[in-house]
């Protein structure tokens, strides 16, 4: 069936100022048009019409193509498959990825109503469907890649070549049928609808406590949301992401709302108790109590410990304090603030409870 691709368009890169080369409008297209090339030194002909990706929703070449692939039916023209695994039954394969500074980039995909992302793999809208726009067949994060959407990064990766293996893309339970068709047919629940099957998320049980609502601030400096209130006007917070599997030891703890440049220690007991004054804040772990390395808050106020915590305990810690399943431990944050409102020189986030399984 010929040579299919895509032509570059006039988008602006908005991490790096530099604008596409536009040679789709030079050809008479956009940059989220698939064009096929059916003989060689033929002049590209439309194949998938940008419109027909939910792409150029917002206006025209305002969407560019970056990944791509097909897997034709050798049926002339393009017979596009209304939802994914539709290919099966003899419509035609696509699958694409959009370049950052794309339009639809932040936009509810029609199958989830995620913010796509320019490391998603895509499928063409499903009618009837959340949005009219593309649909999530492979979130980045199943890539391994990161995104806005997981909290704690500034922007997406981008995704750029693109290839279909032979074998399932995602077969996390083993048995040969890829993971996503499984939830398509009702075969494996998916109840947070991440494209992941239930039975592979590592658990993620943990949660916060050890606030500091009123009355609880030692001098009225209280923060319902974090910590006791610091010198920066608000509580410092302690926030919990990843898994609290062993195997994949990728729980991480990430603390914000600090004071700038100023000494810290995560702290870890398997004992808790309750909120007891310390310094300008309130303490909820009791001994036996390790310590991580101190760490300093930098100009951003802020500081993270993981992933590979559960290593780190085995190696560093008494065995009492051995991060393995079955365990529960809690974490807090111990931080230097000489200028604090209560004048005892330090502070304390909130705390985080987390229960390890294998």
């Amino acid at each position: 069936m010929g040579l299919f691709f895509s032509l570059d368009g006039a988008l602006i890169d908005p991490w790096t100022g530099i604008p596409g080369s536009n040679t789709a409008l030079a050809h008479g297209f956009v940059g989220g048009d698939v064009l096929v090339t059916p003989m060689p030194n033929m002049p590209p002909l439309l194949y998938a019409p940008a419109n027909q990706l939910g792409l150029d929703l917002l206006g025209p070449n305002t969407d560019d193509l970056d990944a791509l692939v097909i897997c034709e039916n050798n049926v002339p023209l393009w017979q596009r498959a209304l939802a994914p695994y539709d290919w099966i039954l003899g419509q035609d394969l696509l699958l694409f990825s959009v370049r950052r500074g794309s339009a639809v980039i932040g936009r509810p995909d029609s199958i989830f109503g995620l913010p796509i992302s320019e490391g998603d793999v895509l499928v063409p809208p499903v009618p009837g469907g959340l949005s009219p726009m593309p649909g999530i067949f492979i979130a980045a994060e199943n890539l391994g890649l990161a995104t806005v959407r997981q909290g704690m990064f500034a922007r997406n990766d981008e995704l750029d070549a693109l290839e279909l293996p032979t074998s399932p893309f995602f077969d996390c339970n083993g048995n040969g049928i890829e993971d996503a068709l499984e939830i398509r047919v009702g075969g494996l629940p998916d109840l947070n609808n991440d494209g992941i099957p239930d039975l592979c998320n590592p658990p993620l049980l943990y949660g916060k406590f050890c606030f500091c609502p009123a009355p609880m601030g030692p001098c009225g400096n209280h923060d319902a949301s974090a910590g006791c209130r610091n010198s920066t006007g608000v509580g410092a917070a302690l926030n919990p992401s990843g898994s609290t599997s062993v195997a994949a030891d990728d729980l991480v703890l990430a603390v914000s709302q600090l004071p700038t440049n100023k000494q810290l220690l995560l702290m870890m007991s398997g004992t808790f108790l309750p909120p007891a004054p310390f310094a300008d804040g309130r303490r909820c772990l009791a001994g036996p109590i390790s310590r991580f390395a101190p760490q300093g808050s930098g100009a951003t106020g802020s500081a993270t410990y993981g992933p590979g915590l559960a290593a780190l305990t085995v190696a560093s810690f008494p065995a009492v304090n051995w991060i393995v399943p079955g365990a529960t431990f809690g974490f807090q944050t111990w931080y230097r603030d000489p200028t604090g409102p209560c004048g005892g020189g330090s502070n304390l986030t909130n705390a985080v409870r987390a229960s390890f399984v294998p």
